[in-house]
């Protein structure tokens, strides 16, 4: 851990959300109509719904991103461990991750390589018989039959590139949080921003202000360390602002990924060092339905809980709009379920290198 806070040049002055203001019940301030968080627990990750199953997948929503000239980053192996070459390969770079194909969120299972060694525990990996060793043979990490290899996108000066969580409605921008510092849990932060319609370079304003909205079920649960560690701590200080052309390219990429997904989204993305976009993933069940922050302030100053939902609830029943599945979908990705299938899809779709738009 002491390596990779090296990368850091300052640690941030953070603290508990609900210190900033007030954490209130989500359903005392909102109707179940304009309730942000029960429209997304019970009309949205549970619909049965082509988008939702499939795009929430790491490898189907890194191909449909991809077909729709979104940047992801370069898939190197997808496969068993035991068929990782014995030694990396010089075509894969000095800095890459390999992480379980079935937990690729649990950091626990994450493998940050540079230069062959783990920033997260500084153990040196040279290939194939390192990595079976240590997700077969141990009980500190998860067992993994598949694993998947990719590019390690760094932000500006080799930092860890900070995560911007869109929270879309169709190609609206509800809410933005960017979540800084986020591979070092004792320092990272996040900032909530309204961004609906900013104009390229707009200064965006911040919501977080009045503190967070939370269900009675998460509030209930309160006690325990899951409910307190799961909420993003607040930033007192907001990270640097990003440059005006970024800001719009960035912007572009998550508006074309929520038009093409047509429902509620969180689409999450991250910036290179050269100010390109990238997908993170999409995420339907943001926070797992249980808090958000995204509270501008009326004009007497009083806090709007229920604008997230209000922006649900103007998609119509399912949120969303009436589109087509894209041809990427009926073609390849709507079975992507199983390593082997996926581990298809990542060769067929991932493994070259992008080739898009000219900015993107």
């Amino acid at each position: 851990m002491d390596l990779l806070k090296g990368l850091f040049q300052s640690k941030p002055d953070f603290k508990h959300p609900c210190t900033s203001g007030e954490c209130v019940e989500a359903e005392r301030v909102c109707s179940a109509d304009d309730d942000f968080l029960h429209l997304m627990h019970n009309r949205g990750w549970r619909l049965d719904d082509w988008r939702r199953s499939v795009l929430q997948g790491k490898i189907a929503g890194a191909a449909f991103a991809r077909s729709l000239g979104v940047r992801t980053p370069r898939v190197l192996f997808c496969g068993s461990p035991t068929e990782l070459p014995t030694a990396w390969p010089a075509d894969w770079g000095e800095k890459f991750v390999c992480k379980p194909l079935a937990a690729y969120t649990a950091m626990r299972g994450v493998l940050l390589l540079q230069r062959g060694v783990d920033k997260l525990s500084g153990q040196r990996f040279r290939g194939r018989d390192d990595v079976v060793e240590l997700f077969t043979n141990t009980t500190t990490r998860p067992k993994a039959s598949s694993i998947l290899c990719e590019e390690l996108v760094d932000g500006a000066d080799g930092r860890p590139a900070d995560d911007y969580k869109f929270f879309m409605f169709g190609d609206r921008v509800g809410a933005l949080i960017v979540v800084s510092n986020r591979s070092v849990p004792q320092d990272y932060c996040g900032t909530w921003y309204n961004a609906e319609s900013p104009a390229t370079g707009a200064q965006l304003t911040r919501i977080d202000n009045h503190g967070c909205a939370r269900t009675r079920e998460f509030i209930a649960a309160r006690s325990s360390p899951y409910a307190t560690g799961s909420m993003v701590p607040r930033c007192v200080q907001p990270p640097p602002p990003l440059a005006a052309a970024t800001q719009a390219r960035l912007f572009a990429a998550a508006r074309r990924l929520g038009r093409a997904a047509g429902v509620p989204f969180r689409v999450d993305m991250y910036v290179d060092a050269a100010g390109r976009p990238y997908l993170g993933e999409f995420t339907a069940a943001s926070f797992h339905s249980d808090w958000h922050c995204a509270a501008p302030s009326r004009p007497d100053g009083t806090p709007d809980w229920c604008h997230l939902g209000r922006l649900w609830r103007a998609g119509g029943p399912g949120g969303g709009l009436a589109l087509p599945a894209p041809t990427i979908f009926a073609k390849s990705l709507l079975h992507v379920k199983g390593a082997k299938r996926q581990c298809e899809v990542a060769r067929e779709f991932l493994m070259a290198p992008f080739v898009g738009e000219p900015g993107m």
